[in-house]
């Protein structure tokens, strides 16, 4: 059992929380409270820590963690464009239970980014959540402590239980009664949705910002990305390669139009990319090394409006799933008729070369239909 240390919830001892300061900047979990519920602080840019905290949770990786800030002065570090709905939910709500989405800079760690372009963002009212904020001078993850799935902790000795060991610090402020979250509210594309109820309500919401459209993406003419999904099999080679040089491929203008995801038929939770995978993209200027592997399921056909797959047995088995045949295709056959059968060959098990070969004849086929994914975004799908 890792040590907790009590401290007065609104006067926390600064020595506390420089000691948990260092331990996050060497790449340790702590525990922690909000002004909601527990979380679980982590270096954001330390992909490593980042990666351990959804292990930790055994999370989905392509959930997005939020960030807590300290304030306006990190704003330009994460965020590419602030809309006015934005600054004026911060000046309603900040500091306190509101985590708002919205589109973040380009170059930041791609781990960061859940979607590809946005990033997740509140400013804490708890003086501990805060202060801890201020001594690290940068964001810290923001994630509830507990296995996903399950409730919220409510005290550090729910932290605890929860993990055990593998936090090396928990700052205890006190027990919680209200275990409801913070509200997410994403202002990154044309409308103002919340994506999640929580302290703050909807109609607080909507008086701040005037006119509120609450998930207007429940039909596909309304959604504001165009979802396209590569489906492999193990989700560690191929279609994590496709992703990545899909992402690398569109143009500025378009990237935050069209949401790229892969999975796999057969694939295991959470396993990194092969090796030569990342050294075969990582050759032509991609990076892959932050992705995760997750198995294909009904909630990411349903929001897929192109599934692209690499072989006819992979596409077999997602047309068992119910996806209709005009949103299915191999990648061969997608806008080149149905007559091109030939797979994009599994490389996993061979050496380096032949992932080098899989990684450009995929590039080739992407550089093909590239303009039609443009045209398809441009139009509204």
């Amino acid at each position: 059992m890792r040590e907790i240390v009590a401290v007065d919830p609104n006067n926390p001892d600064e020595m506390v929380l420089r000691r948990a300061a260092r331990l996050i900047h060497q790449g340790e979990v702590v525990g922690y409270p909000t002004e909601t519920v527990y979380g679980l602080g982590a270096n954001p840019f330390n992909a490593e820590a980042w990666h351990r905290i959804y292990q930790l949770k055994r999370r989905d990786p392509t959930k997005p963690i939020g960030l807590l800030i300290s304030g306006e002065r990190m704003l330009k570090h994460l965020v590419e464009t602030l809309p006015d709905t934005a600054r004026s939910l911060m000046k309603s709500f900040w500091p306190g239970p509101l985590t708002i989405v919205v589109k973040a800079r380009r170059d930041l760690p791609k781990h960061l980014l859940g979607d590809g372009y946005t990033i997740a963002l509140r400013v804490s009212s708890s003086p501990i959540a805060n202060g801890l904020v201020d001594i690290l001078g940068q964001p810290l993850t923001s994630s509830s402590a507990n296995i996903s799935g399950r409730p919220p902790a409510c005290s550090a000795q729910e932290v605890v239980e929860n993990f055990g060991g593998q936090v090396s610090l928990v700052i205890d402020g006190g027990c919680f009664q209200d275990l409801t979250p913070s509200t997410v509210v994403d202002v990154s594309g044309r409308y103002v949705k919340v994506i999640r109820p929580g302290r703050i309500g909807v109609e607080e919401i909507q008086r701040a910002v005037g006119l509120l459209n609450v998930d207007p993406g429940e039909t596909r003419d309304q959604k504001e990305t165009f979802n396209i999904l590569f489906v492999c099999t193990g989700n560690t080679c191929r279609s994590p390669m496709a992703k990545g040089i899909l992402e690398e491929m569109l143009p500025a203008d378009i990237l935050g139009r069209v949401r790229v995801t892969s999975a796999g038929t057969a694939a295991s939770y959470g396993n990194p990319p092969a090796p030569e995978a990342v050294t075969a993209a990582g050759e032509d200027g991609v990076d892959i090394s932050a992705h995760r592997s997750r198995a294909i399921n009904e909630e990411l056909l349903r929001e897929a409006d192109l599934v692209l797959t690499f072989s006819a047995e992979q596409k077999a088995v997602v047309g068992q799933m119910g996806v209709s045949p005009d949103r299915l295709f191999t990648l061969k056959e997608f806008d080149a008729g149905r007559g091109s059968t030939i797979p994009i060959s599994d490389p996993a098990g061979k050496p380096l070369e032949a992932y080098r070969r899989c990684y450009q004849r995929i590039k080739k086929e992407l550089e093909r239909i590239l303009p039609t994914i443009i045209r398809l975004a441009q139009e509204g799908f």
